[in-house]
């Protein structure tokens, strides 16, 4: 086995084949095969750029006892770690374990490339800046990985466009190797290279450079992996905090259209591979958002929302994947004859959802049987001692009802007062237990008569009384024709009562129909007033968290919006708004078009 003595050392954030093509300048190879003979051991093997196979042969050819290993150059110098957080982990070894062998061609299909429809870059590219500092610090430029990803159209470290050369992103089969980057460099002129220079217009350029961030950032991880499954519940959590999202995880699309046209510029979306959402809910961002089984999709998809939600793709993988509607527990048992009231004794909670949109937290208490719930979410800690209604009252509470209801010198508003509930409650709590209907009260010389079942009063009561008071409420009516059903009640109310509770359709069938009143036009909302209002009050409160954590802290559009109680509503009109717009990218250095905005310049 051939010893490469002469390869040069992979260069911080460099691609393999970068080094490959700075090691065939070094020794004026004339063809391919002896390149790819020399460096992987076999002769006609096609090598990609972003995924190159044969890293193991490559590395066993390497001089020195400290040359990396396979797994240091795929992390290091090949793109894999862009994609590994959007697979499943055990697509993730399949693809790590082709690359360090010679399974070349199954290696874009494990990471999910064949399935998408994201613009590859077909030729690689070079910042001007990172040109001048390689030459700098090594005495000759090379490729960048993350200058070669989709949707790379600045450099992330120098915020300035790439320029786009012609050399192609495969060498193998069939190719000419891999120029050089400095060999590409020094064979165009500055005009030349000028000419090539990705072009977009000024107002496209934070979003770019956003991304660009987003990129590097992701290829500087490792192992990071969490499996396309986690990313539904972060991206539910954070729509419903933006107001586009129940609490449950129902999209408002409609809306969320609105605000992604206010947001993006249409042309900037189709310019890098993905184009606006259209009005069905099959698009790109809904398959993302729902729940993936096998491949969460293409990464730039995934950072273009992450953007939009104004979360970077740092604090995004920090989210937490089971969203939590109340404060943690352990919880209080709010019992209060329980022996351990408002102690953290419960352990338990349920949630589901009201009306499709609230959740609702069940707390039940193991050791004495006490179940209440509340709203959500939780406001604060303090939420935690809230209680919206009993559910179970449990046998230690019950067995004190018994206990004070059979003792004659306990009146009913003290059982009531010490066990937490009214008086009719404590009353029908006794009858559901099966006690005496009868009691005495202190100081009174006749018994508590027994209260009814709640509902429906006796078939034989009813029988009797319903005639008369559809009687009293029909002479009401032939009395006062032109009266509503408020004016009627007032002098019938217990026809009224009676009849609604045994015999509803017989009361909204003699009910006079209700009066409309004239609704009043809606006045149109006066965007340029409210524009004017929304920009002082936004940058009133940008100012006021720059004097209390200094201009270097990093302001988000959430951290400006949400104290003015109507993030919401700026979020899903700011295209309506050009004064708050423009404050708001003062402070976030983010700036919003409107669709169909005529470009700008292009970011010097």
């Amino acid at each position: 086995m051939t010893t490469n003595w002469l390869f040069p050392n992979l260069l911080p954030e460099e691609l393999l084949i970068s080094a490959c093509a700075r090691f065939a300048d070094r020794l004026a190879y004339r063809n391919l095969l002896g390149l790819n003979e020399d460096v992987f051991g076999q002769r006609i093997i096609a090598i990609s750029s972003d995924l190159p196979a044969y890293l193991e042969d490559f590395v066993a050819r390497l001089p020195g006892s400290g040359r990396p290993t396979a797994d240091i150059v795929i992390d290091e110098h090949t793109q894999l770690p862009y994609y590994s957080p959007f697979i499943l982990p055990n697509q993730l070894a399949a693809a790590r374990q082709a690359m360090r062998g010679t399974q070349a061609g199954i290696v874009h299909a494990h990471v999910g490339m064949f399935a998408s429809d994201v613009f590859i870059p077909p030729t690689l590219r070079l910042c001007a800046k990172c040109v001048a500092a390689d030459r700098d610090a090594f005495e000759e430029a090379y490729w960048h990985r993350s200058h070669q990803l989709p949707g790379m159209v600045v450099c992330p470290q120098h915020a300035i466009p790439l320029w786009e050369t012609n050399v192609a992103t495969r060498m193998g089969k069939g190719r000419t190797f891999c120029r050089s980057a400095e060999s590409a460099w020094r064979a165009t002129t500055s005009a030349e290279r000028e000419g090539k220079t990705l072009q977009a217009p000024r107002t496209w350029h934070p979003h770019l450079l956003a991304i660009a961030r987003n990129v590097a950032w992701l290829l500087e991880q490792r192992d990071l992996c969490p499996g396309p499954e986690s990313f539904q519940p972060r991206y539910q959590a954070l729509l419903s905090k933006c107001g586009l999202a129940s609490h449950r995880g129902d999209v408002d699309w409609p809306a969320f259209r609105r605000a992604l046209h206010g947001y993006y510029p249409e042309e900037l979306l189709t310019y890098i591979g993905c184009p606006m959402p259209n009005e069905s809910d099959h698009h790109w961002v809904a398959k993302i958002v729902r729940k993936a089984r096998h491949s969460a999709g293409p990464p730039l998809r995934h950072l273009l929302l992450m953007h939009f939600l104004d979360c970077p793709a740092q604090e995004f993988f920090t989210l937490p994947t089971d969203r939590h509607f109340f404060v943690p527990g352990p919880w209080p048992c709010l019992n209060p004859v329980g022996g351990h009231y408002r102690e953290l004794r419960v352990t338990r909670c349920a949630v589901d959802f009201t009306d499709g949109s609230t959740p609702r937290g069940t707390f039940m208490c193991d050791d004495c049987g006490y179940a209440y719930y509340r709203h959500g979410p939780d406001r604060d800690e303090n939420a935690r001692y809230e209680m919206f209604r009993v559910r179970a009252y449990g046998p230690v509470w019950e067995e004190k009802l018994r206990a004070m209801w059979q003792n004659p010198t306990i009146q009913l508003q003290e059982i009531a007062l010490v066990l937490g509930v009214e008086n009719q409650t404590v009353k029908r709590r006794a009858q559901h237990l099966g006690l005496a209907a009868a009691r005495y009260r202190i100081g009174l010389g006749h018994p508590v008569a027994p209260l009814p079942e709640r509902g429906r009063a006796p078939y034989d009561e009813i029988h009797e009384l319903l005639p008369r008071y559809k009687a009293v409420w029909l002479e009401a009516r032939a009395k006062h024709p032109d009266w509503t059903v408020v004016q009627l009640r007032e002098i019938a109310e217990n026809a009224y009562i009676y009849t609604h509770r045994h015999d509803l359709a017989w009361l909204k069938a003699n009910t006079p129909a209700p009066k409309r009143r004239p609704t009043p036009p809606t006045l149109p909302i006066d965007w340029v007033a409210r524009d004017i209002e929304l920009a002082q009050l936004v940058d009133s409160i940008a100012q006021s968290l720059v004097s209390k954590h200094g201009a270097a802290k990093r302001l988000s559009r959430n951290a400006i919006c949400s104290p003015t109680k109507r993030a919401s509503m700026i979020v899903i009109n700011l295209w309506r708004l050009p004064l708050t717009r423009a404050t708001l990218a003062r402070y976030t250095g983010t700036e919003h078009t409107r669709p169909g905005e005529p470009p700008g310049e292009a970011p010097a």
